[in-house]
């Protein structure tokens, strides 16, 4: 369903314009409204007049359960993503590193890199960093670029 996120906004705000929730959306004004009134009117949403023109959005048990499912989806979408590298990570480390005790990695410091350290320490590798020596080793796992003469890119090839 789209704009699922205004549904995320409102919920972490207690009372919110349709302006904010433009801004924090990304979403024109004029589509934050159409779909404030299309979740009123399919029960995601409930108003409750304040004083003036003031309006406070409520989610109700509805949207709620949208949003709890969205983030379901969303916890098994990235559980099966990371699965999938930690899998690739392997096959790579097998292959290419099978005699290596010692994984000489260069990249950033960000998930990816998280998951092949927890990969080599599965497979009783030590994992290092290039920015921790002084010399370049013979072989290298690139995290952020293709592979090349001294070394393999992670993700060349790869898709999820």
């Amino acid at each position: 369903m789209e704009g699922l996120n205004i549904l995320e906004v409102i919920q972490k705000y207690d009372h919110v314009s349709q302006r904010t929730i433009s801004k924090e959306t990304g979403l024109s004004l004029g589509m934050v409204n159409l779909l404030i009134k299309k979740f009123l009117k399919v029960g995601l949403l409930k108003a409750e007049k304040l004083n003036g023109n003031k309006i406070k959005y409520i989610l109700t048990p509805k949207g709620s359960q949208v949003l709890l499912e969205k983030t379901v989806s969303f916890v098994k979408r990235s559980f099966e993503a990371v699965s999938k590298i930690s899998e690739h990570v392997e096959d790579i480390l097998e292959r290419e590193f099978e005699d290596e005790p010692i994984i000489y990695i260069d990249g950033d410091y960000g998930e990816v890199y998280q998951v092949v350290v927890d990969v080599a320490r599965r497979m009783n590798k030590n994992v290092i960093s290039m920015t921790q020596l002084d010399c370049a080793p013979s072989k290298v796992l690139y995290l952020d670029r293709p592979t090349d003469e001294n070394g393999i890119g992670v993700f060349e090839g790869f898709k999820l």
